[in-house]
C-alpha cells in the first residue's frame, strides 16, 4: 500500500493556493479581456456582428474554461457549499434575488451619473438591443447563452475568487473588490458607463455573497437583469 502524500506546511500550502488562483484567473479573464480589447481595433468595427446567433455562439464558446475551473476547484478540495452552490432556502433566496436586482439598478444609475458628470459620455441608457431575436432558435440560444455566461461569471468572480482570497487571508474589502475589478475589466467594450456599472454591481454582488454565501440567487438576479439589458431595441 502506498504511503499517504506528505502534508504541506502552511507556507507551501499558501504558495500552492496562490498558484491555483493565478491559474484560474488567467484561464478565466484572458479570453474575455482579449475579446473586449479586440472590439477597439478598427477592423473590429467593420467585422462586428451583433446578431443573437453570433453573439450567443461566441458567449457559449467563451465559457468552455468553466469545466477546467470546476475540475481544479474540486481537485483542490473545494466543496459545493464553499462555492455557494448548496440548495438555497426559498424565502431567503427570494430576498437575496430582490436585493441583488436592486443592487443592479443602483449600480446602473450610479455609473450613469458618474460617467455623465466626469466624461460626459453620450449614453444609450437602457436595453442595448444585442439580444434582438427573430426566430425561435435565436430566442432559445439567447436565453441559453445568457444562462451559461451569467453562471460562469458568478461562479468564478463571486463563488470561487472571493472564497479563495478569503482563505489567503485577504481582507473582506479586497476579497470583494479585486474580483469586481476583474469583472469590470472585460466590460470596457461597453465604454466608461459599462465598465463602471460592472465595477459597482460586482462590488454589491460581492458584498451579498460575502454575507449570505449563496450563489444561486445572484445567478438568477444577474440573469434577469441581463435578459432585460440585452433584449430591448437599441
Amino acid at each position: 500500500m502506498k504511503p499517504p502524500p506528505p502534508l504541506l506546511d502552511a507556507a507551501a500550502e499558501r504558495r500552492e493556493l496562490i498558484r491555483e488562483v493565478a491559474l484560474i484567473s488567467f484561464v478565466y479573464f484572458t479570453p474575455f479581456v482579449g475579446s473586449a480589447l479586440f472590439s477597439f481595433l478598427p477592423s473590429a468595427s467593420t467585422a462586428k456582428d451583433n446578431s443573437t446567433l453570433t453573439w450567443g455562439l461566441w458567449s457559449m464558446l467563451s465559457t468552455l474554461p468553466l469545466f477546467l475551473i470546476c475540475y481544479v476547484a474540486r481537485l483542490r478540495g473545494m466543496t459545493w457549499q464553499e462555492l455557494g452552490l448548496q440548495r438555497p432556502k426559498v424565502l431567503p433566496a427570494i430576498g437575496i434575488v430582490l436585493l441583488a436586482l436592486f443592487a443592479s439598478w443602483v449600480a446602473m444609475y450610479a455609473s450613469w451619473m458618474l460617467t455623465w458628470w466626469t466624461v460626459g459620455e453620450n449614453l444609450n441608457f437602457g436595453p442595448t438591443g444585442v439580444g434582438r431575436s427573430t426566430t425561435p432558435l435565436e430566442y432559445a440560444l439567447f436565453a441559453a447563452s445568457i444562462s451559461i455566461v451569467v453562471f460562469f461569471e458568478e461562479f468564478v468572480c463571486r463563488g470561487y475568487l472571493i472564497t479563495r482570497l478569503q482563505k489567503l487571508g485577504i481582507s473582506a474589502v479586497w476579497a470583494v473588490a479585486l474580483p469586481a475589478i476583474g469583472f469590470a475589466s472585460y466590460h470596457i467594450y461597453q465604454g466608461a458607463y459599462g465598465a463602471v456599472a460592472a465595477l459597482f454591481s460586482g462590488i454589491l454582488y460581492g458584498i451579498l455573497f460575502w454575507n449570505f454565501r449563496s450563489l444561486w440567487p445572484l445567478v438568477i438576479a444577474h440573469w434577469l437583469y441581463n435578459l432585460w439589458a440585452y433584449s430591448g431595441q437599441s
